[in-house]
């Protein structure tokens, strides 16, 4: 063998909110879910790890490429 070679695998994680407005009438419902999703702001770098951990730990609901490589 002359070399290593490495294979990055492009990993993606989707997170699908749905609201299950059979059994939670009162909590989880579509009102209220499109009150607490919203897009990333405008001047959030993907490409920062730390921003991305805190961003993941920090808020449920954004939506967004919240880390690329």
């Amino acid at each position: 063998m002359t070399g290593v070679q490495t294979c990055a695998l492009p990993i993606s994680f989707f997170h699908v909110y749905s609201s299950c407005v059979t059994f939670d009438k009162s909590f989880k419902t579509w009102a209220n879910l499109k009150k607490w999703v919203h897009p990333l702001s405008a001047d959030y770098d993907p490409t920062d790890y730390k921003a991305a951990v805190n961003e993941v730990l920090d808020d449920d609901f954004s939506l967004g490429v919240i880390f690329k490589k």
